[in-house]
């Protein structure tokens, strides 16, 4: 499946669980429907299930995810805009779920971003990296609105692992592995991983271009430090 995704933990009206009246649809609206909605549950084994609560003006969190990114970086570079591209195909969903247990159940708003079957797992990865950034940054408005909307962010968040990134002018950007690739047949960079989408059908002029990567841009690969455009606006694309 692939893919990337960022949990906020907290807690939730009990009202959420109860059958409730919802905005309807548009032909709802047009024949005198009401809409219903109702919580749903999967059994996932292990004596755990997923809980689904259909909360539909969460959705508006990909529109105030957009603006996050608009107020923060105001002059987009080529990389950045390569993501911003990759947003446009609808890759981002927000869900509210509980997984459940025979002792309790944790509570949380998901963000997910698609891999699309495997050619954007970079990019998704970038998605959920911005989310934390986003929660970091501007917690209390978040909190406002997830609270209007009965979820309550928990204070205590867990640690996410702060993954770094790379822009490259040609190939958006690029995550900096934790170490580096060993499989002697490998071709390309073996310090920073691009998505599929940029991979497929490159020429062997390409593939050494990445495989010199690794000794122009080694501090980059031994620092860790990310150089995305939220996390550093002075660094711009490598070529």
């Amino acid at each position: 499946m692939g893919g990337s995704a960022f949990l906020i933990y907290g807690d939730i009206d009990p009202t959420l669980l109860e059958r409730r009246e919802i905005k309807p649809y548009f032909f709802q609206k047009l024949f005198g429907i009401k809409n219903y909605v109702s919580p749903k549950e999967t059994n996932v084994g292990n004596n755990r299930s997923i809980i689904d609560i259909d909360q539909p003006c969460f959705e508006k969190c990909i529109d105030m995810f957009h603006d996050f990114l608009n107020r923060y970086i105001s002059q987009p570079h080529s990389a950045t805009i390569q993501f911003l591209e990759y947003l446009k195909i609808k890759t981002m969903t927000v869900f509210l779920r509980g997984e459940k247990s025979q002792e309790k159940t944790e509570w949380y708003v998901q963000f997910s971003f698609s891999g699309c079957a495997g050619l954007g797992e970079v990019s998704a990865e970038l998605g959920t990296h911005w989310v934390e950034k986003w929660l970091s940054l501007e917690r209390k408005s978040l909190s406002e609105f997830f609270s209007q909307n009965g979820f309550h962010i928990s204070e205590n968040q867990p640690a996410y692992d702060d993954s770094a990134f790379i822009p490259f002018e040609k190939y958006g950007y690029a995550k900096i592995q934790n170490s580096a690739i060993m499989d002697p047949e490998y071709e390309g960079s073996r310090y920073f991983e691009l998505d599929q989408s940029f991979l497929e059908g490159l020429g062997n002029e390409d593939v050494q271009k990445m495989e010199k990567w690794d000794q122009q841009y080694r501090n980059y690969f031994d620092s860790k430090k990310c150089c995305c455009q939220i996390c550093n606006k002075e660094c711009f694309p490598l070529t």
